[in-house]
Order: structure tokens, then sequence, then C-alpha cells
């Protein structure tokens, strides 16, 4: 994830902060690639799949770039940023309940919104927003910032009929698409997730937030990524493989041999799935965001990630993931194979502060 952080209280004022080998730096940025950049989201505004306000702060996310408008009324008679104005002034969105709940960390719910787009703009950002090569190492303050910020949500239940979600300090946007999307997969397959999530001592709602990101309808055909059925199980990774994990229903560890005339199946797909991320979370010792982000890009690149992270922030790999500490999110990056962002994209389909091992 890359960082462009805008103020325009007296002058614009651009700080741009690029991920470069596990490092974020702080690069230089002509005033007009920022124009060049919002003149591009005036025309094609669905860019921008996903924003939220925290206090006086609006920020939203362009493919793996990060934008926050400091104080963003500020912004409001700036011609060049009415494309976010316009995107908040006409969204309609039908809004359910939230249960917001206070962490010493990233609150969980709370990435449940943060969307990454997927419309690539490589010719406005990646190629002209740098202007030169100029960089200087940023210190820890920089992370603490992000951290911080994603900190401070109140302790309640809310629930408004506006088009937005709001307390005091928090605006959210929650996409329809989403909701009907997990409400279909919800509908389909919820009876066999749970009946394997209580087999392997799973969170049903986690799995079925997996499922949901993953395909949300089973296929028996492998599709053009090389994986098959609703849990999307890779092929090349897991024909003709063996799997081991416990199972609670027998009380002992169960071994199955993994084929894709099976996985064809949907039922035994979503058994597979059940046992990939039992395995998983059992490695990332019962924590649940690295074993959700393991499923798509495998325990060896997380592991590799929290090794990066453990490095900077001086703590072993068995305190992060202990401590729920979420700061190795920031060292996910597209040198690693899969998806940089899996863990956002399936937090959108469930509130993992409610979800437990059980």
């Amino acid at each position: 994830m890359n960082y462009l952080i805008i103020s325009n209280k007296n002058k614009l004022k651009i700080k741009f902060y690029q991920e470069c080998n596990d490092n974020i730096k702080e690069m230089i940025v002509d005033i007009n690639s920022i124009y060049e950049l919002c003149d591009f989201l005036n025309k094609n505004p669905k860019i921008i799949k996903s924003y939220f306000i925290k206090g006086s702060n609006l920020t939203f996310f362009i493919d793996d770039l990060c934008v926050t408008l400091k104080d963003y009324k500020c912004f409001k008679q700036n011609k060049h940023f009415s494309f976010i104005f316009n995107k908040i002034k006409n969204k309609k969105i039908k809004l359910h309940v939230l249960n917001i709940i206070k962490r010493k960390f990233i609150p969980l719910s709370l990435a449940t919104f943060i969307l990454i787009g997927y419309a690539k703009i490589d010719k406005i950002y990646k190629k002209n927003i740098i202007i030169n090569d100029d960089t200087k190492e940023l210190s820890n303050d920089y992370s603490d910032y992000y951290l911080d910020n994603y900190n401070k949500v109140s302790d309640k239940e809310i629930l408004y009929e506006t088009n937005v979600v709001k307390d005091e300090s928090t605006t959210f946007e929650i996409l329809d698409e989403n909701l009907e999307k997990l409400s279909k997969t919800k509908n389909l397959y919820f009876e066999i997730i749970n009946k394997y999530s209580n087999m392997y001592n799973l969170d049903p709602n986690i799995i079925l937030a997996i499922a949901t990101q993953e395909r949300g309808v089973h296929s028996d055909k492998i599709d053009s990524g090389g994986a098959i059925g609703l849990m999307q199980i890779e092929v090349s990774v897991w024909n003709n493989k063996d799997i081991t994990t416990f199972n609670y229903e027998i009380n002992k560890n169960e071994t199955e041999h993994i084929t894709i005339e099976k996985l064809k199946d949907e039922d035994y797909n979503i058994k597979v799935g059940c046992m990939i991320f039992s395995t998983y979370l059992k490695q990332m010792n019962g924590n649940i965001p690295a074993a959700i982000q393991s499923y798509n890009m495998g325990p060896s690149s997380v592991n590799k990630i929290l090794d990066t992270y453990c490095s900077c922030c001086g703590k072993t790999k068995d305190e992060v993931l202990k401590q729920n500490d979420l700061g190795w999110l920031l060292y996910r990056n597209s040198s690693y194979s899969g998806d940089p962002f899996y863990f956002e994209h399936v937090s959108r389909y469930v509130n993992l502060d409610n979800c437990k091992i059980r």
C-alpha cells in the first residue's frame, strides 16, 4: 500500500509515501501530477471503491493507493476535488447494524470497510506522480499515525437509516453489492459450511466470508487462475496431496487425500477449504487475520511478512500473533504472490470482532 496525504488549509501541501523493498519512503511529488490524478478521478469516479471519514480527515482507496485529505472540508471549494464530494453526496446505500468495539490494535470491524479498488491508474499514478528519485527513510511515527487514527472508535452499536453510518468520529460506506453476494452464498452453502466448521472447530462466519470472497458460487471447472470450486482450492498445490487436521467430532486427527475429481463436489470442496484454513490457523498460533491472509498468499509468504515486521518493531512472531498486533498488515505488498489485501477483502463479509475459535 502507498499513501498520499494532502492538506489544503492555506495552500496545497502533499506528502507521498511509497512502499519499497519492505520500507516506507517519502517521495517528492509534483502538484500538477496531483491535479492530473484528480481530474482523472473526476472523469472516472467509479475507480474509488471505498472511503471513510475519521474526524476531520477523509480517506479513500484506489488500487494500491490510500489517499487522505486532512481537514477535508477545506477541499470543498477546490474544483479538482469535486469527485469525492459528489460521490459522498450521490451515494445511496441501504444500511445495516454494525457492532464497533474498541481495541488496542486496529479494530477488525473497521478493516471490514477498507475496500481496495481494482481499476488501474498506472499512467496517472505509478508513472507520473513521482518526479524524481530523491528519497528518505520514513520514521516509525508514520506507521503510528495510521494505527492511532484507526484506534479511536466508540463502544456502541449503531444503526442509521441515512445513506451512511455515523457516530461522532466515523463515517463508513457499506456496499449493497457485497451484502447481496454474501446473502446469496449463505443461502446456498451455509448448511454445509456450518457442518464442517463444527467438525474442525472453526467459526462458520469466517468460512462463509472466505467462500464469498473466493467465488460466491460453486463450480466444478478449474478457472483461469488454476483453482476450483467455491473455496477456490489451488489445483497445482493440492491435487494428489494429503492434508491432516484435527476432527473434533471423532476427537482425533483426520487425513484426506485430495484429488481434482473430489474437489468438483461442492460438499467436499467446502470440507477441504475448512481443513486448509484449520491448518493455517494452527500454523499462525490461532491468529485469525494471519490465517485469513495465508489462505490466499500461503503461510510461507505471510511468515516472511511477519518476520520483516518483527525485525522492525523488535517483537517476536509469537508476541505479534498472540497480541493481535496488526502492524504487519502494512508490510504486505505486490512482490508476494496473491492478493496483498486479501484480509481486507474477506473482512467485507464478516464482523471479525464477533468471531472466535470455538
